[in-house]
């Protein structure tokens, strides 16, 4: 069963199975500078067009920005397939471990895409390939 719900009141997200892993990860702000290029990409995360949402994961990801990961670990339950894509293959590059149970709950997606990219994501991390 799937269903829209409200994260730290900032955006509808669609949730399969990780409602716990997001409130686990928490809604406090990044320790990323104000007005820095990293926090710039996080807001990103939040706009209403998923295209900007899919750019920012994919550009985070390949600034490896660890401070990202919570944010990114929010946007794997984005109602967008091709954000949750985009999210999990920024985890997977930023290799953090905190990223691995969202990244195993994203293997249970009805979407084929999402979950293959959770499994690449974990690859990622579990051979040091980031």
């Amino acid at each position: 069963m799937r269903e829209c719900v409200s994260v730290c009141g900032e955006r509808l997200i669609l949730v399969s199975l990780g409602l716990a892993l997001v409130g686990a990860v928490g809604c406090g702000k990044e320790a990323v500078p104000k007005g820095s290029e990293e926090a710039r990409w996080i807001g990103r995360l939040k706009a209403t067009k998923p295209q900007e949402r899919v750019a920012a994961a994919e550009e985070l990801g390949r600034m490896r920005c660890e401070e990202a990961v919570d944010a990114l670990v929010r946007a794997l339950w984005d109602i967008r397939d091709d954000v949750r894509v985009a999210a999990a293959e920024a985890l997977g590059r930023c290799g953090k471990e905190k990223a691995v149970d969202p990244l195993i709950a994203l293997l249970e997606d009805e979407e084929a895409q999402p979950r293959q990219a959770g499994a690449e994501g974990l690859g990622m991390i579990g051979h040091g390939q980031q």
